[in-house]
């Protein structure tokens, strides 16, 4: 949340309309968190009797399922609304500038939706292995990407709404790549964060 909030007076900068619109656009990631929260409460709980158990790799293999399919979920929504942006934002306003800012986004964050499904069903499964740094290092790398480079951006002479959209997707993408090669390369056979 904190992210979208700096991303909002930043993207302000752009003119109420187009605020307007990422503020339209942003809520759809809201709104994934809930669907990813019902598959990731119960990966917290699947996760954390195998690995109580001992049963690491059957552990590893509910987590790859639970966040293979909070990644098709997520991914699914990215994609139709990628593709068809109005479906959602036709809902919210008629502005032709707030609706291009918020196709803009959907056009480019959109297709990320699945590596974000993905990174946030597998950062509750961590927390049932009790292994969540490299969750949390991933949070911390989107956030500053994220914000980070949507700051650089707004630092330039001209700057572009899509090359802010493109830090937030780059953010999103690293949040999920990050998240998921931790339990690859074995974060949870460690279990030292």
């Amino acid at each position: 949340m904190l992210t979208i909030a700096i991303l909002n007076t930043l993207i302000g900068r752009f003119g109420v309309e187009t605020l307007a619109g990422y503020g339209i656009v942003a809520r759809v990631e809201f709104l994934l968190v809930p669907l990813v929260f019902g598959i990731g409460a119960a990966l917290t709980a699947l996760v954390g009797v195998n690995m109580g158990a001992g049963q690491v790799a059957r552990a590893e293999r509910i987590g790859w399922i639970g966040g293979g399919v909070a990644a098709a979920l997520a991914g699914a929504v990215g994609l139709v609304l990628a593709v068809a942006p109005g479906l959602w934002t036709g809902l919210f306003t008629r502005d032709p500038t707030s609706l291009a800012a918020g196709a803009l986004y959907l056009h480019i964050v959109g297709p990320v939706f699945a590596l974000q499904g993905l990174g946030l069903a597998l950062y509750f499964a961590s927390q049932g292995a009790g292994a969540i740094l490299w969750p949390i290092i991933a949070t911390l790398l989107r956030f500053g990407i994220c914000v980070g480079g949507a700051a650089l951006v707004m630092g330039q002479p001209q700057p572009q709404l899509g090359a802010v959209y493109a830090c937030i997707a780059l953010g999103m993408a690293v949040y999920g790549a990050v998240t998921a090669v931790a339990l690859w390369r074995g974060a949870w056979r460690r279990k030292k964060g």
